[in-house]
């Protein structure tokens, strides 16, 4: 025998890459998402809560990368009030740009029941 025999008692077991375990669900969270871009450097993310907190009710604020965030308000008028009054607005000496995004929807995926292939 070589050095790259195996001895599998027979034949060797068969993957099937097409089959996953069982995933839990993911949860995506509720809202209206503002994604929040052009931000300078020194900009935090509490930063970001506190001046879209001041417009209405957060849901979540989160800094994605340096110079993007996410903003997700509980209803659409919130939102839409931030995107009027930040859109543009100079923070720490650059103009920030607020994009209202798909409203994010409370729903679950769960992997098994994604098709693959035909």
């Amino acid at each position: 025998m070589g050095i790259f025999a195996h001895n599998f008692g027979g034949e060797p077991p068969m993957r099937n890459f097409f089959t996953r375990s069982p995933s839990p669900p993911a949860t995506v969270t509720a809202g209206y998402r503002i994604v929040v871009s052009n931000l300078h450097p020194s900009v935090t993310q509490i930063d970001i809560k506190e001046l879209f907190e001041d417009i209405g009710d957060l849901l979540e604020s989160r800094l994605v990368r340096p110079g993007v965030a996410e903003v997700i308000y509980r209803n659409l008028e919130d939102a839409e009030k931030a995107v009027e009054a930040y859109h543009k607005r100079q923070l720490d000496g650059q103009p920030m740009n607020c994009l209202l995004v798909n409203p994010r929807a409370t729903y679950k995926i769960n992997p098994a029941n994604l098709k693959y292939g035909r």
